[in-house]
């Protein structure tokens, strides 16, 4: 487990020649390779922590839980992640908006802009995704968990946009949350096609989930601290297993 503060930012950041840097800590991906350093202070934010658990057993999961506040404001916070090669969800009409549902179609392609499920077969592995504690969206709201073609951004070279260049996209997971703050709770559960899915119960009020397996279930309770970093607790059969610092 960890917990990290992802805004410790240098005060006064240096100049550092390009040629310096390699080209993965310079800039992000389909970006051009100009940028002289990412540690200067371009979104200050008053905190942002993720914290980290692997849970390994029978019935292994991982939680990925991020607590962000930007400026005591009401923002549009979202939780992305960019899918492997092959990855897209999985048809499930059974699922809840918190929850999706990610395949392998044993290819490299990196976007399914227009492919709406995938269909893998018996025994295949798959992996539940299930973001605890979003709520039900409403019209007009980007309270839902799911995955989306997002277009790559047009390359900027010396000021001028290059639309030359094809239209591209990439696959991710978004969940979004509109709020003062946002306390997402990622929980991600590797199964198989023909397994029964795990039942996944959130109590807001008290801060809980309850995984349910036929044959074994995990409470795991939540709690705030005053430095606003979530730690958590997990029970199974009556026992402590896990407790983050």
């Amino acid at each position: 487990m960890n917990g990290v503060p992802m805004q410790a930012l240098e005060e006064r950041p240096k100049k550092i020649a390009p040629a310096t840097l390699p080209k993965s800590v310079m800039c992000p991906p389909n970006t051009p390779n100009f940028i002289p350093t990412l540690r200067a202070p371009h979104n200050p934010v008053q905190h942002a922590y993720r914290s980290t658990v692997l849970v390994r057993c029978p019935h292994p999961y991982a939680l990925v839980i991020d607590d962000l506040d930007k400026d005591g404001q009401t923002h549009l916070y979202q939780w992305c992640a960019i899918l492997g090669p092959g990855v897209w969800q999985v048809q499930n009409s059974t699922l809840p908006w918190h929850q999706a549902l990610l395949g392998w179609d044993g290819s490299d392609k990196r976007n399914h802009a227009g492919l709406e499920f995938l269909y893998p077969e018996k025994g295949e592995p798959l992996l539940l995704v299930c973001a605890l504690g979003l709520p039900e969206p409403q019209p007009a709201s980007q309270n839902q968990l799911g995955v989306k073609a997002m277009e790559v951004c047009p390359v900027v070279t010396m000021g001028r946009t290059n639309n030359s260049r094809p239209q591209t996209f990439y696959d991710t997971l978004c969940a979004g949350f509109t709020g003062v703050q946002a306390r997402f709770r990622m929980l991600f559960i590797p199964v198989r096609v023909g397994e029964p899915l795990p039942a996944i119960d959130y109590n807001a009020a008290e801060a809980r989930a309850i995984i349910t397996w036929p044959e074994a279930k995990d409470v795991i309770a939540f709690e705030v601290g005053a430095d606003n970093r979530t730690r958590m607790t997990i029970n199974r059969g009556g026992q402590k297993i896990m407790e983050t610092p």
